[in-house]
């Protein structure tokens, strides 16, 4: 008994063969499949429809086939694999498959079998009205001396159509053989590119084939996080969601459940090519190891930023003293000194947002950084630019003599926090200005 009549299923849900009875009609391939047909049945000559391996070509091309295959004026001849090795072994090919007959071992001159092939077009496509659709799989092993006949066939035509079809699904590496043969490539009437499944796609494409198979009996259900799961170690390719999918039914079977959970996928995809269940499972722990360093430099830059020169976390209220302003009704303005003031110093305003005092241990006036530096986003504009301004870290001591009498003493500094802050906000393009140091100053009282 075949496994998939314990699960209620006519036939093989997730065959590796491309039955085009099982054919999911994505947005894509439904597009592709139509402009294909509109451009045969108008007569238009060359279609070509490129994709990754896995998109699901192959299907699309039986798909095509059997639709055309209901119709007695549309014949179509398939060429699996066109890796010929000499111009006349094509001809005869070509000529084999157009008249439906076996070749006798005697091969013509080439210009004769071309002159045959013409005549046979002309008979059929001319005079009977009818549509010769050539097909070819696996274009990327087309060689040139095939794709220069296939050039010239495009050439038999009359003043309304082309006599010969031709249909060329391929993989992407023969886009550069296309751009190499602009002669060839000008021919093509339509260009299409398949692309993998969005996520309700893949959905869509797994619950048509059990609902296929089953003709609507199938007892299987997958759980919401199992189709993400699908889709994320598949990316949407539909021949390797057949292939997981097909693992994913045998455990159901061994673990005699109904129910596709996340879990039962991840263990499908290790008994998987190592296409799917290797590469991806390797990114998980490298994308959590780099998470995790780029959270550990994070907290390195904010503590480094907020941490003093004692290495203590510091709180002081910020002292800004702006300037009166230069016109009634305009907001108040910095004060700058005179060697750091440009021509038009006056000009410059300060936003009337607050200034936030619990930054870089009070000394910061104002400033206007990237986010990542995180700091708020007021600071004074002149001449158009923002800048920053550092003031200086002022220590005051005192010292008592033996006679009684109190020494103060003060002095400024630049702290490391300040050096390594201005170069953070140098690299992110900021002005600086750093308020002069103080001098020292005595007093005694």
């Amino acid at each position: 008994m075949d496994y998939f009549t314990l699960l209620k299923f006519k036939q093989e849900p997730f065959s590796n063969s491309p039955d085009p009875g099982l054919f999911f009609p994505s947005f894509a391939h439904q597009d592709c499949m139509q402009k294909v047909e509109l451009a045969v049945r108008l007569k238009r000559g060359l279609s070509v429809v490129v994709g990754a391996v896995g998109t699901g070509k192959t299907t699309l091309c039986r798909a095509l086939i059997r639709r055309f295959a209901d119709e007695d004026g549309i014949t179509t001849h398939l060429f699996l694999d066109p890796g010929f090795g000499s111009e006349q072994e094509f001809l005869d090919a070509l000529l084999a498959s157009f008249t439906r007959s076996v070749p006798d071992g005697k091969h013509p001159e080439g210009a004769d079998t071309k002159e045959q092939i013409k005549n046979f077009l002309f008979k059929q496509c001319v005079e009977k009205g009818h549509i010769h659709l050539l097909v070819i799989d696996e274009g990327q092993k087309i060689p040139g001396f095939a794709l220069e006949i296939l050039r010239e066939l495009l050439n038999y035509e009359t003043n309304e159509y082309k006599l010969l079809q031709i249909l060329i699904f391929a993989q992407p590496e023969f886009e550069q053989t296309l751009r190499e043969r602009e002669n060839f490539m000008d021919r093509a009437s339509l260009f299409y590119r398949l692309r993998p499944l969005t996520f309700r796609e893949t959905v869509g494409f797994i619950r048509f084939r059990i609902g296929k198979a089953s003709e609507g009996r199938s007892v299987i259900r997958f759980t919401l996080p199992a189709f993400l799961q699908v889709y994320e170690l598949t990316g949407g390719y539909p021949r390797r969601i057949v292939h997981l999918c097909h693992q994913a039914i045998l455990a159901l079977i061994i673990q005699n459940k109904t129910r596709v959970t996340r879990s039962l996928v991840t263990a499908a995809a290790s008994r998987t090519t190592r296409e799917i269940g290797g590469r991806r499972f390797l990114l998980v722990p490298l994308a959590a190891g780099m998470a995790v360093g780029l959270v550990f430099i994070a907290a390195g830059l904010f503590m480094l930023v907020r941490t003093g020169p004692e290495g203590g976390v510091t709180r002081h209220a910020a002292s800004v003293t702006p300037a009166p302003a230069v016109a009634s009704g305009m907001p108040e303005t910095v004060g700058l000194p005179a060697e750091a003031e440009p021509e038009d110093a006056g000009k410059a305003v300060v936003s009337k947002e607050t200034y936030v005092p619990d930054v870089m241990e009070g000394r910061l006036a104002a400033i206007d950084t990237p986010l990542k530096l995180k700091r708020p986003a007021t600071s004074p504009v002149v001449q158009g630019r923002h800048i920053m301004v550092l003031r200086p870290m002022v220590r005051k001591s005192q010292k008592v003599s033996e006679s009684g009498v109190v020494h103060e003493r003060q002095s400024g500094e630049r702290s490391l926090q300040d050096l390594s802050f201005a170069r953070s906000a140098e690299s992110a393009g900021l002005d600086l200005y750093h308020e002069a140091l103080p001098g020292s100053v005595k007093k005694e009282h």
